[in-house]
């Protein structure tokens, strides 16, 4: 199978997440055609505490206070100021769950209140929203989400991840070998230039070492034709006798942007050096996709073990913009 084909695979997987099975009361949402001049996003955390991070009224905005350190909290609803908010007060939240085929759902908001995120405290408003399952002790993290609430008239679609079952999955990393390589040099150039480590294993070595896909999230744009895609991939190296059982690894991960006019998909992709137990690695979370004056918006969480951050990219052919980024919390700073 070429590249293109992988690709496209993947969007045949994707229309068929979108329209067939537990997708379908996506469709039943209640939800304008355009959305509202102003829209405020947050995340929903499982023990009901919303997490507002980014507003957008034509350009994007992250008006939310990142800490509570020296901050005079707000004990009602009325006393958040506007600004908080970017603009008028957020009222009427919806509720769209990220798990696959859950239908989209009021949430009322109730007071703000002070939430532990890792280490840090952050600003939270509590809702009416209950879950079925135990809700985790508050110093888990990355804490489990629900899902993206949004107050305004929005729909929001989900982002699909490709099932391990299809043949484009054991095809992508494939029709991506000369990029994972490129990436990993790069990532080995940065190492050696700042510590003078090597790696063990030679350039040949590591060349023979082929990646596993890890996790493969797609949409189609709003161009017709043309689909973003956002990977994660590991190559994993034998444990020497001196690794203690954890073998070196290398973590991949990037957005890679179809085309079906062109065979081969374009790639940015950049790579980690690690160890097995992936220390400082980041993952994926998808939340939804947007369509906002006809381009598309992915909304996602980005964890690790030390930090969690919220953002919002703008994607057109051939093109990923990041157009807000915001720090929730962890266990140290974000720099």
């Amino acid at each position: 199978m070429k590249a293109g084909a992988a690709l496209a695979a993947g969007t045949v997987v994707l229309a068929s997440l979108l329209t067939a099975g537990p997708a379908a009361p996506r469709a039943t949402a209640p939800a304008a055609a355009q959305p509202r001049e102003q829209l405020t996003l947050g995340v929903l955390r499982r023990d009901g505490i919303l997490i507002p991070f980014a507003a957008y009224d034509g350009n994007w905005v992250l008006p939310w206070p990142v800490s509570v350190r020296n901050l005079e909290l707000p004990i009602t609803l009325d006393a958040v100021p506007k600004k908080w908010w970017g603009g008028e007060p957020a009222v009427r939240w919806t509720l769209w769950p990220a798990a696959p085929g859950a239908t989209p759902a009021p949430v009322a908001l109730a007071a703000p209140m002070a939430v532990l995120v890792g280490h840090e405290k952050r600003l939270g408003i509590r809702t009416d929203f209950a879950t079925a399952e135990a809700a985790p002790p508050p110093f888990e993290f990355p804490y489990p989400k629900e899902g993206l609430a949004i107050a305004g008239d929005v729909k929001v679609e989900p982002i699909a991840g490709v099932s391990k079952r299809v043949a484009a999955w054991r095809e992508l990393t494939t029709s991506l070998q000369a990029e994972i390589q490129e990436a990993e040099e790069k990532a080995l150039v940065r190492i050696r230039s700042a510590t003078r480590w090597s790696h063990p294993f030679s350039r040949e070595e590591r060349r023979a070492v082929s990646a596993e896909l890890e996790a493969w999230y797609t949409s189609v744009l709003e161009q017709p034709g043309f689909g973003i895609s956002y990977i994660e991939a590991v190559k994993k190296y034998p444990a020497r006798e001196d690794d203690e059982g954890c073998g070196l690894e290398t973590f991949i991960n990037g957005w890679v942007h179809s085309n079906s006019r062109t065979p081969q998909p374009k790639a940015d992709l950049t790579a980690q050096i690690v160890y097995c137990d992936r220390n400082g690695v980041s993952y994926m979370l998808p939340l939804g996709r947007l369509t906002l004056k006809n381009r598309t918006h992915w909304v996602f969480q980005i964890s690790s073990w030390e930090r969690e951050w919220y953002s919002v990219v703008e994607a057109t052919p051939g093109r990923v913009r990041y157009v807000a980024e915001y720090f929730a919390g962890g266990r140290v700073r974000p720099f």
